[in-house]
């Protein structure tokens, strides 16, 4: 199988020349190295293959088990499923496979707060200081904005913690009192509160909010109002940016069925699993990648003894197979 992404109403097959090949032999004239004969085995759409799955949507991981028994990840259904050498389903299942994108950039909502063609989608390269608020989970880090919606370290950590429908909470100014100096001055204008916003926020930003969010009144009580909303904007995207664009993933493989020392399958002697494909996420930083080391790390010490076991200089484990 080739490795690319298909759409989800795509054909998937499982085809022999993979891992469950059919030698077949040609007459001396013909050139073996050039020519294979494929045989459909399993596929989702009926009539397609010699068998049907409905659950083998966009395969896009597999991996050889024990028995010559093969293990593909169905990245358009979430699932896992297992097929012996003939492309029958067997029964071994794992659990929590499904994936999500995750630290991805949020898109403008075009009928609620975020309505970016006419309001901040022209402010693409401004980025500001916030504390952005997803869930329980707060985050200090830099925004920035897009032309299709919020981007930068404190949006991409908090989208991580983020529910489809929910609305995210920004502070655009984390610790600080923004109308103090319109409350000190004199005469309360909106010239007074774009030169007072203009200290906290960058300048094209600080007027487009005023322009969007202006004091309804210049008494101490609107003031307050004011002051709180640039504390609270609550804002609804319309989603993210998904899987092109997004860092990591969410999701996985289920960290109870894996050995915490050797990464191995608790089901499928000799199977492992590492890295992204595994249930385990990390906040940026670096962490996802001392993750991946790490865990490719443990599995490979654990294929290095089972290589010496394999050729003889370990006792036999049971019920490893070394076949």
């Amino acid at each position: 199988m080739k490795s690319t992404n298909v759409p989800t109403a795509s054909l998937s097959i499982i085809s022999t020349f993979v891992a469950l090949a059919i030698v077949v032999r040609f007459p001396a004239s013909v050139t073996a190295s050039t020519t294979f004969i494929q045989t459909n085995l399993v596929s989702d759409i009926p009539g397609e293959a010699q068998h049907t799955d409905p659950n083998l949507v966009n395969p896009w991981g597999m991996t050889l088990g024990t028995n010559n028994g093969l293990w593909v990840s169905d990245n358009g259904t979430g699932k896992a499923t297992t097929y012996d050498g003939n492309g029958n389903l067997t029964q071994q299942k794992f659990g929590g496979v499904s994936q999500t994108p995750l630290r991805v950039d949020f898109v403008y909502n075009a009928a609620g707060e975020m309505t970016g063609e006419t309001r901040y989608s022209d402010l693409a390269g401004v980025s500001t200081e916030i504390i952005a608020s997803a869930g329980k989970s707060a985050f200090r880090e830099k925004m920035l904005f897009t032309h299709r919606g919020l981007s930068g370290p404190a949006i991409l950590q908090a989208s991580s913690y983020w529910k489809e429908g929910e609305a995210l909470q920004i502070d655009l100014v984390p610790g600080r009192e923004a109308t103090q100096k319109i409350r000190e001055a004199g005469t309360r204008t909106t010239a007074v509160a774009e030169k007072a916003l203009h200290e906290f926020l960058p300048n094209r930003l600080a007027e487009r909010w005023l322009q969007f969010h202006p004091p309804k009144a210049w008494t101490n009580i609107a003031l307050d109002a004011f002051e709180r909303e640039l504390h609270s904007w609550s804002i609804r995207p319309a989603g993210t940016e998904g899987y092109e664009k997004a860092e990591v993933t969410a999701g996985g493989v289920d960290t109870a069925e894996l050995s915490s020392k050797t990464m191995e399958s608790r089901k499928v002697p000799g199977l492992f699993f590492i890295g992204e494909v595994v249930d385990v996420t990390g906040h940026l930083g670096g962490f996802n990648f001392q993750w991946a080391w790490a865990s490719a790390a443990a599995a490979g010490r654990a294929l290095f003894g089972y290589s010496r076991l394999c050729s003889g200089r370990l006792p036999r484990r049971a019920p490893f197979s070394c076949s």
